[in-house]
């Protein structure tokens, strides 16, 4: 239960005290953009978003693939919308820890600890562009990362959750370290296609 808080990876607005998740639009539709054993994705437009006062249309694409861990967010805007914000609920047993390197593509800001509702250990993580970051701050009730959209209103970033009762239960904040830094890795990874 994440009550008024961006639980983890939320869209939102920043107004430079809070953020505020998507809560005023004239409609929204989402459906299942591909439901399959290698990729699941579900695509969500919000028309008529109230955005500082300018009505706008966010469209956002969750996507997980096979054997990851992590869901990537690919969120593009009508308008120009330079206050996009997302982020992790704060909570008492979450220890707070940040990557913000700009020599690296991708950073992130992570919590760990018996954050669950059961206290269970969990570990919450988000991945950002450092390219498209303007701020890493925090509310009463979230720690925060305000993005800068490219030219084309475009912002992506990635969410990843893990649980301690899991089948591939990450227990310790060791392992949670290791597993963040594994995706990290693969995130500033360069792709090579060679075709024969």
């Amino acid at each position: 239960k994440v009550g008024k808080t961006l639980g983890l990876g939320a869209i939102a607005s920043w107004d430079g005290t809070k953020a505020t998740r998507l809560e005023k639009k004239d409609s929204t539709i989402c459906y299942i953009a591909a439901d399959g054993k290698l990729r699941s994705q579900v695509r969500t437009t919000y028309y008529g978003w109230k955005n500082n006062e300018t009505k706008n249309t966010l469209s956002s694409l969750i996507s997980i693939d096979a054997g990851s861990k992590a869901s990537q967010m690919q969120i593009i805007t009508e308008k120009s919308a330079e206050n996009i914000a997302t982020g992790i609920l704060k909570d008492a047993n979450g220890k707070l820890s940040v990557h913000n390197n700009s020599n690296s593509e991708w950073g992130y800001i992570a919590t760990f600890g018996k954050q669950s509702i059961n206290k269970d250990t969990q570990g919450l993580v988000l991945f950002f562009r450092t390219k498209q970051l303007k701020e890493i701050t925090e509310d009463q009730l979230n720690h925060i990362v305000v993005l800068q959209p490219d030219k084309n209103n475009y912002v992506n970033y990635y969410f990843m959750s893990t649980w301690e009762l899991a089948h591939d239960a990450i227990k310790t904040e060791e392992e949670f370290t290791s597993c963040i830094d594994d995706i990290l890795l693969r995130l500033n990874g360069k792709i090579t296609v060679v075709c024969k």
